[in-house]
């Protein structure tokens, strides 16, 4: 409450306050393993409050060392750094937290957000093939699931463009390929979006479908002027 007040001098006081009382909990019963958990959970929590990234990561490593079968708990983690962009560190804990779950096999809908977001963080370090196998284990749980899609198109349109660059054609076709099934999809879910219009063209102008390309990206500037326009 202090920190969203802008009160500074006092949330540190009272966090300082907190992380004593933390340690003091650690302090009286060392040996209590959940309480232990949940006490360098909470420091964790507290850290990153602070943002005190690298102390935050040095709590709740030791909760996860402690129960390595905790994903809630790595999920948690992961959403942390997530939130705060440190895509490496969010791609290792999702990809933990995941990797647990799946051999618990207790994956459910739920993890949609959660392969999603480790998709997106994957995307963001330029690991395109991990992130494509991240929105596949998305659309698994949600096979129509548009933003995915989406994703999963723009991606593959990358990895196109990355291997026409490098001078792989025939890889470069095969991704872009992938990205026109999945525009087609999309623009038979929603004709009206923009932008399944200009990736698809953007692909088929990278198979050699110029005409088809030059189609596609009328529709996209009409659709993006009279969105304007509205």
């Amino acid at each position: 409450a202090e920190k969203k007040l802008g009160n500074e001098e006092e949330f540190m006081a009272l966090t300082d306050a907190v992380i004593r009382d933390l340690n003091r909990v650690l302090e009286i019963d060392p040996n209590d393993k959940e309480v232990t958990v949940t006490v360098h959970q909470a420091m964790g929590e507290v850290l990153y409050s602070r943002d005190d990234l690298p102390a935050a990561q040095a709590s709740y490593q030791e909760a996860i060392k402690l129960s390595p079968e905790n994903y809630n708990l790595i999920l948690t983690v992961a959403d942390r750094f997530y939130n705060a962009q440190d895509w490496e560190k969010a791609a290792a804990y999702y990809q933990d937290a995941l990797s647990v779950k799946e051999r618990l096999n207790v994956v459910d809908d739920k993890d949609t957000a959660n392969y999603s977001a480790l998709g997106n963080a994957l995307s963001k370090l330029d690991r395109r093939a991990e992130a494509m196998a991240a929105y596949q284990k998305v659309l698994e749980l949600a096979p129509n699931d548009t933003g995915t899609l989406y994703n999963l198109m723009v991606t593959q349109y990358k990895a196109g463009e990355e291997a026409e660059k490098a001078g792989d054609m025939t890889t470069a076709k095969q991704f872009y390929a992938q990205a026109i099934g999945l525009g087609d999809q999309l623009i038979g879910i929603d004709a009206k979006r923009p932008e399944y219009w200009q990736v698809r063209g953007l692909c088929k102008r990278g198979v050699g479908d110029f005409a088809g390309a030059a189609r596609d990206l009328k529709e996209y500037q009409d659709l993006k002027g009279g969105a304007g326009g509205r």
